[in-house]
């Protein structure tokens, strides 16, 4: 209970002076965001993404995806996208060509085909084959590979890993006319088998989990941390002191 009470209060303090910046901060992290301002998972209102990116870019420099997996002396910042949303299309990629920011953008293989897919477990509105289309000329923008039809890869048995992780790579290779080679496994969920169908044909690849080493360790199981929090949250949760101090809250 006291460990619980001081962290609020720290955070409390934060919000106004930032101090959990004052300390060691050397440790990368990628965030991850689904929905800005409009439907799919864990949708965050575009007020909040655009003071996430006010206070990023104030205190870090945000990178493209693979300049992470090559050990610096600075702290950096990437930033993911999942699922390929209409709102990224709308909302995100204004912000992002105003802040002149690198991000990665992970589609459904399938949804390009059928933007109305039974499959997903929560209603998404998903971008239009145009929109795609443009994203694939947009320099800021990387698209990746999020599945065939994002299914949870460790229930599947190997036949069916490859049919999801390959069938969604050829898809989006086909039907945009790219060489897709970044990979996101759905639900943030992987295992040795996955691994292993991914890294035979992509270069990177993000997984779950908060964790922020300092060096990436292998890229085919790059961590990332939830982005759709409030901007008090991220201006906790991204310094490494929350992380690294023992009076962290347990879960």
């Amino acid at each position: 209970m006291l460990r619980r009470t001081a962290r609020s209060v720290l955070k409390a303090g934060n919000t106004r002076v930032d101090f959990a910046r004052r300390f060691p901060d050397e440790h990368d992290v990628v965030l991850h965001y689904h929905a800005v301002g409009g439907v799919g998972w864990d949708s965050i209102p575009p007020a909040w993404f655009r003071s996430h990116l006010e206070w990023l870019t104030r205190q870090y420099r945000i990178v493209d995806l693979p300049e992470i997996l090559t050990p610096a002396s600075e702290k950096r910042i990437v930033l993911t996208f999942d699922d390929g949303l209409q709102c990224f299309y709308d909302t995100v990629l204004p912000l992002v060509r105003e802040y002149g920011i690198p991000v990665t953008v992970y589609v459904i293989g399938d949804a390009i085909r059928d933007r109305e897919p039974d499959y997903m477990p929560v209603k998404c509105e998903f971008m239009t084959r145009v929109q795609l289309d443009e994203l694939v000329d947009e320099p800021l923008v990387t698209i990746g590979n999020h599945t065939r039809t994002h299914a949870r890869l460790p229930a599947l048995d190997r036949y069916a890993i490859e049919a999801e992780v390959n069938g969604g790579k050829e898809i989006i290779d086909a039907e945009l006319g790219i060489d897709v080679d970044r990979f996101c496994y759905p639900h943030g969920e992987s295992d040795p088998r996955a691994v292993d169908v991914v890294s035979d044909r992509h270069e990177t690849a993000v997984v779950g989990g908060d964790a922020t080493p300092k060096t990436v360790a292998d890229p085919y199981l790059v961590p990332r941390t939830s982005g759709a929090v409030p901007p008090s949250e991220l201006r906790w949760h991204v310094p490494d002191f929350p992380k690294c101090w023992p009076i962290r809250s347990p879960g």
